[in-house]
């Protein structure tokens, strides 16, 4: 088990480096004229992604990359320089604060529970085993499964936060049977 954990672990820290080091590789030029991130503007999703699989704890993960975002902010500039450390801290609690007083971004973070909630009403009240029936008996494969879950996502799409909640919900069970195949 050790040695299965170890393993995954140095194969994402590799798969981690190699993505970072194409980034800084293929990143444009800095110039006056150009304003375009910086090639280690990836770094923070990469790890939040990374650090999830590994983890298993999204929250944990989330909170090393914001703040490895808000040191990044910083310290690109003066790496050894204690005021910069300080200002990178400042900014890694600053820029959740702006996001969460944001009047756009509550607003999504009103319409998102609502959402969860109806789709456990119709998980619970049988209505997505309804509306599986017919896709549910022409699933027999990863791919038809993958297919099945991509038209769901086509038909039931209102909007990127709803669609991800909605279709993901419905299509569980379709895509966990045939995903824990051997």
């Amino acid at each position: 088990m050790k040695r299965k954990t170890l393993a995954r672990t140095a194969a994402s820290a590799v798969i981690f480096a190699v993505i970072c080091a194409l980034a800084a590789l293929s990143a444009p030029r800095q110039t006056a004229e150009t304003q375009s991130a910086p090639w280690y503007s990836i770094v923070p999703p990469l790890l939040t992604i990374m650090l999830a699989f590994l983890t298993r704890n999204v929250l944990l993960s989330i909170a090393i990359a914001i703040i490895t975002g808000g040191l990044l902010t910083t310290l690109p500039s003066d790496p050894a320089s204690l005021s910069a450390i300080l200002a990178g801290l400042r900014a890694t609690v600053s820029y959740p604060i702006d996001t969460l007083t944001d009047i756009e971004n509550l607003k999504i973070l009103a319409f998102v529970p609502p959402i969860f909630a109806m789709v456990e009403i119709v998980i619970v009240s049988g209505g997505f085993k309804a509306i599986l029936q017919k896709p549910l008996s022409l699933v027999k494969t990863k791919k038809s499964a993958q297919a099945g879950t991509a038209l769901m996502g086509l038909i039931y799409f209102i909007d990127d936060h709803s669609n991800a909640i909605i279709v993901g919900s419905s299509m569980r069970p379709v895509t966990g049977p045939i995903r824990n195949q051997p």
